[in-house]
């Protein structure tokens, strides 16, 4: 889950088992190659369709992860 500070988090039942990527001012892809630096997870993205798309290309074709890893809900 992105935010910009840890203080725009929503509470979640299962808040625990989710990576939250706190951007502080930094751009989304930056801050997406932090998490895609971990192989071996699965992503779920979703959000504006040109955002989906640059941050499945960062999981994908940069970072090396299996297509079918990265999860996409565009709209």
């Amino acid at each position: 889950m992105e935010t910009e500070t840890p203080a725009d988090r929503l509470p979640l039942a299962h808040g625990d088992r989710l990576d939250w990527l706190d951007r502080g001012g930094k751009s989304l892809p930056a801050s997406v190659r932090r998490l895609a630096a971990a192989p071996g997870g699965v992503g779920y993205v979703a959000g504006e369709a040109w955002t989906v798309q640059a941050v499945r290309h960062g999981f994908v074709w940069e970072a090396g992860w299996d297509r079918r890893s990265v999860l996409t809900k565009p709209f």
